[in-house]
């Protein structure tokens, strides 16, 4: 007798709001080159399931577009890229609305030290302390491929997920 291998089946389904989807980094993104409008490539990190449908598979792409870009400030401020991700593609071809999860990160050793040799310079030596602050430059910030960031889906999304019977 011979095996057949099953097939997939195509199942309607729901992936709702705030299903985390892991990416991965596809392209080097740094404050010092990169420019407002420049695109940025995503893959999928791995295969998300709603229930026992696949919905989005690993290794797929995801793009985004750089929004803005700040380099480093003074006072220790460090330099920011913001990055819209607007959809990934579902395994039935159809999009998927995303958006990134907002984290809050302890900001950087460099910012306390020019707020605090300001603060306290303003303190003990008047206003050349604060002027002593404006010298301190902030870091410029660099992701490199492969570096993880967390999205969700931003609204409830039907696809007609695979399943393995």
């Amino acid at each position: 007798m011979l095996a057949v291998p099953a097939q997939a089946v195509a199942q309607e389904t729901t992936v709702p709001k705030g299903t985390k989807i892991p990416l991965r980094f596809a392209s080097k993104v740094s404050s010092k080159t990169s420019k407002v409008g420049e695109k940025v490539y995503f893959t999928i990190a791995n295969d998300v399931f709603v229930g026992n449908a696949l919905v989005i598979k690993k290794g797929d792409r995801a793009t985004g577009s750089i929004k803005s870009v700040k380099r480093p400030g003074r006072f220790g401020q460090s330099a920011r890229i913001q990055i819209d991700l607007n959809s990934v593609r579902a395994v039935d071809g159809s999009e998927v609305p995303i958006q990134q999860i907002t984290k809050t990160k302890k900001q950087g050793e460099t910012t306390a030290a020019a707020g605090a040799a300001s603060i306290g310079g303003g303190l003990i030596l008047g206003p050349i302390g604060v002027i002593g602050g404006m010298f301190v430059r902030g870091r410029h910030v660099q992701v490199d491929i492969g570096a993880p960031i967390d999205v969700e889906v931003k609204t409830d999304s039907r696809v007609k997920g695979t399943v393995q019977p």
